[in-house]
């Protein structure tokens, strides 16, 4: 069985592939190794044993499950990849634990488009840490947070990277503590909500933690352990659906669901599937998981195999939600090995205090806010929006990515609006009312297919 998990790879914003790696070295479109592009990850035993000297070794590449790509805020050409790096002499497993927190950035720009590494293994953290890296968009639209787990701990170390480069890391409370015998961490994953509302985190140890993210200030909120139930599992995967509402996990045998949006989100756990003990050739088991920018989410096996299991319509709620095991055949066998990509369609985070480059990272006194009403909430056809207001105003509606759907002015004195949502996508939007004297409101609602 290979060993080599961290493959990834970055596009340009018109979906040109720039660059992709395996941890040990980076390599350009023209599929040549990108100037100054090796021995990532360097130095250690791990590097050693899993690259040797042409970036190969025995497993293919470095043996890490979290590693990815970010666009360098205000370029066009730079990337900032971030990864782990396993700096025991001789590990016991190398999918227990890391030890260094680094970040490369590769400029494509450079060489006539064949690239360049301008920054190479720069340490961020130190400490016993989570192979279970994730990233989502400061609340500007621009910058990136980035989380790092510690190791049997209540902090989390959060690094944010700017046009400047990275500013941090800081060591942050966490409503959960993240803990257990760290020989007992076979795998592990961490995604954020497309919607960037919810961090989520999973392995054997800790079962299920989903924690409030301010993208503003960078902090956690209010924590919520949810219990997986069927163990024993010696794998973990999770995602989150494109309206942020469904998380889905698995342990390896069974798929569960549970909606984050229900008054007891434990008891929401839905049963989804179970593996049929499909081969191709050696057993499709489930593992990791990753939402793919057509909504579905793709999972992939613990084995070296030429098939993935596809969720096609992660939306919507309990069976509805169509798993197909085997459902995509790839033209290599595959195994372990799912790149991780964070939302990078996430824009600001309107009506924030932070939503703008101008805005500021702490929430400024102002006057007193309204909460819309939204009904029906859940909607199919329509909605109607109340605006309990003795001004007039604006009502734009976004999506979870923070993309204007709908605007128009609204009138004085308790206006409501009734707008057709029909062709509207199935998600999450939220309703933004401001009037010209600084006064403002928000309404959160879902349309349902």
């Amino acid at each position: 069985m290979g060993r080599s998990l961290a493959f990834t790879s970055i596009c340009d914003a018109n979906g040109n592939l720039m660059a992709y790696t395996n941890s040990c070295g980076m390599v350009s479109v023209y599929d040549t190794l990108i100037e100054n592009g090796a021995m990532l990850n360097s130095p250690g035993h791990e590097f050693e044993f899993s690259c040797g000297p042409n970036l190969t070794g025995p497993g293919g590449g470095y043996p890490s499950s979290s590693p990815f790509f970010v666009p360098f805020p205000g370029s066009d050409s730079k990337y900032a990849y971030f990864h782990v790096r396993f700096d025991y002499p001789k590990p016991p497993h190398p999918f227990y634990y890391a030890e260094s927190f680094l970040y490369s950035v590769v400029d494509m720009a450079e060489n006539n488009g064949r690239g360049k590494v301008i920054l190479k293994n720069e340490l961020i953290v130190k400490d016993t840490i989570g192979d279970m890296l994730t990233a989502v968009r400061h609340g500007n639209g621009r910058d990136w947070w980035v989380v790092c787990d510690e190791f049997n701990s209540s902090k989390t170390f959060v690094a944010l990277l700017t046009p400047n480069g990275i500013k941090g890391p800081w060591r942050r409370d966490t409503p959960l503590k993240w803990s257990g015998d760290i020989k007992l961490f076979y795998g592990a994953q961490a995604v954020f909500s497309p919607d960037g509302r919810y961090y989520a985190r999973f392995n054997y140890p800790n079962n299920i933690q989903v924690m409030g993210f301010d993208r503003c200030s960078g902090t956690f909120t209010t924590g919520l352990q949810l219990q997986y139930l069927d163990w024993p599992g010696y794998t973990v995967g999770m995602a989150i659906s494109a309206n942020s509402r469904f998380l889905y996990a698995t342990n390896g045998i069974t798929v569960y669901q549970f909606d984050l949006e229900a008054a007891d989100v434990q008891a929401s756990r839905t049963f989804i599937g179970e593996y049929d003990g499909h081969a191709a050739p050696l057993p499709t088991t489930f593992n990791m998981m990753q939402l793919a920018p057509n909504g579905n989410i793709y999972m992939n096996a613990t084995n070296g195999v030429y098939k993935l299991h596809v969720i096609h319509n992660p939306d919507a709620k309990g069976q509805a939600c169509n798993l197909e095991q085997h459902g995509m055949v790839l033209p290599v066998t595959q195994g372990f090995t799912m790149p991780m990509y964070p939302h990078y369609r996430l824009t600001n985070w309107a009506g924030s205090p932070c939503d703008s480059l101008a805005g500021v990272a702490v929430q400024q006194p102002e006057k007193e806010a309204l909460v819309l009403s939204v009904a029906p909430n859940p909607a199919e056809t329509f909605i109607q929006v109340g605006v309990n207001s003795d001004e007039s105003g604006t009502l734009r509606i976004v999506d979870v990515a923070g993309r204007l759907v709908f605007e128009s002015q609204t009138e004085a004195a308790a206006s409501f609006l009734r707008i057709d949502v029909q062709t509207w996508p199935a998600g999450v939007y939220y309703a933004l009312w401001a009037s010209e004297n600084g006064r403002s409101g928000k309404g959160r609602f879902t349309v349902m297919r």
